[in-house]
């Protein structure tokens, strides 16, 4: 019942605090952070092809994740042993 209103994005990126949280099977780690963005590095270290969700936020503003914030979620393909280079806007 609850996944009907909250989905937990794979990735998550505060850049607030400047922290990087990942609830996926993938692997991912930040390359660079700029001021509006920041440069990951993503591997998918399954047998599987997946579709990874990553989600910007401020935890300070308070009015970027309401009830509706799926569709501010960036979705990202993954083949399976895939590795690739994303920016992600703040």
């Amino acid at each position: 019942m609850l996944l009907t209103f909250v989905e937990v994005p794979g990735v998550y990126v505060d850049f607030t605090s400047r922290t990087l949280q990942v609830f996926d099977h993938v692997e991912c780690y930040v390359t660079q952070w700029d001021q509006d963005s920041v440069h990951l590095e993503m591997y998918n270290p399954t047998s599987y092809s997946t579709v990874v969700t990553l989600l910007a936020d401020e935890r300070t503003n308070t009015r970027s994740v309401t009830h509706n914030y799926f569709g501010n979620m960036k979705m990202v393909p993954l083949s399976a042993g895939e590795r690739i280079q994303i920016e992600l806007q703040k």
